[in-house]
């Protein structure tokens, strides 16, 4: 019996690395590895920057999808914890410098945020096509930004100075690197 569990384990440690080294191999952040769903179709893990339409992405953005609404219906309910009169007045005094974020509570920066997240999606100019997809992209590369550098900050926490968390920070750059170029097609079709 002990002879039995043994080997199982000698295979377990033999055979796992080869198997953990070939989902890496092919794999990219656009698309999921042949192992997770059987397919290497662009944008199926959300990621679309880097992909024609198709049943995953348009117009380089996800398609909404029942985890979106759901994200919405949670958002909402965030925002209903929030006193809105009040972190209104918060964000406006954050953003003519007349109070530090430093000084805030996370549940206050929260709100400040959605309330951010909301005026500046409700700005979009409501010109050509053109614009308003550069305008929705933006935003959508926006909150990519946002979920990278939460990501990033919560493997830092975390890690109790055991992971470097590069992979994190190389995701963040991306995001922002995607970001940048989406504020400049604004630019070009917006003004």
């Amino acid at each position: 019996m002990r002879k039995t569990h043994f080997i199982i384990i000698i295979l377990f440690f033999c055979i796992l690395p080869f198997s953990l080294n070939a989902h890496r191999s092919g794999c990219h952040r656009w698309h999921s590895c042949p192992s997770d769903s059987g397919s290497y179709i662009c944008g199926d893990i959300g990621y679309c920057s880097a992909c024609p339409d198709n049943q995953f992405c348009e117009n380089r953005s996800p398609r909404a999808s029942k985890s979106e609404e759901v994200v919405k219906e949670s958002k909402n309910k965030d925002i209903q914890k929030c006193d809105i009169q009040k972190d209104i007045q918060k964000y406006y005094e954050a953003i003519g410098g007349k109070i530090d974020l430093k000084t805030l509570s996370p549940k206050e920066k929260e709100c400040i945020l959605i309330i951010h997240q909301i005026v500046s999606k409700s700005n979009a100019p409501k010109a050509s096509n053109d614009c308003r997809d550069a305008w929705d992209q933006a935003n959508s590369y926006a909150d990519e930004v946002v979920s990278s550098a939460e990501d990033l900050i919560s493997c830092v926490k975390r890690s109790n100075n055991r992971n470097d968390c590069s992979r994190y920070a190389r995701d963040v750059r991306y995001s922002q690197q995607s970001y940048e170029s989406a504020v400049s097609d604004v630019e070009t079709y917006c003004d």
